[in-house]
């Protein structure tokens, strides 16, 4: 990435994702997808080797950390880096433009878990009634 020069912003953004299946790898990360297997479930149409290609580069771009949990058989994870931590919130957006683009253009979006906000478990909520009270 550093061999050139680029237009703004969006343009390093658009170069440190990549295409297509990065996005959309990351995201199913982001909500919860952690192993290879998981991720080729999550991540509809997409082939071993293209989820394979995926992962290397956004490993390699620092957006998602790769974990051996066991050695025999090898088993691993995937989670969000610090980076892939902080880029989550802008696909998000991202994913919102593009369902509200689609719409108004007549486009049709496969509605799939992977890119939902998950929804927080009772624990992980944010403690609305002790804020009113606190008021």
């Amino acid at each position: 990435m550093r061999d050139r020069l680029y237009m703004c912003g969006v343009d390093v953004a658009m170069t440190a994702l990549g295409g297509r299946w990065r996005t959309i790898v990351l995201a199913a990360i982001r909500n919860g997808a952690s192993g290879f297997a998981e991720l080729r479930r999550e991540v509809p149409g997409i082939s071993e080797k293209m989820l394979s290609a995926a992962l290397r580069d956004l490993r390699n771009a620092g957006f998602v950390q790769r974990t051996e949990v066991r050695k025999r058989p090898l088993e691993v994870r995937y989670t969000l880096s610090d980076s892939g931590c902080k880029i989550a919130p802008a696909l998000a957006s991202l994913n919102d433009w593009g369902e509200g683009f689609a719409l108004n253009h007549g486009l049709r979006v496969l509605k799939h878990p992977v890119l939902v906000q998950p929804k927080l478990r009772r624990a992980e909520r944010p403690a609305r009634a002790a804020r009113r009270r606190a008021s």
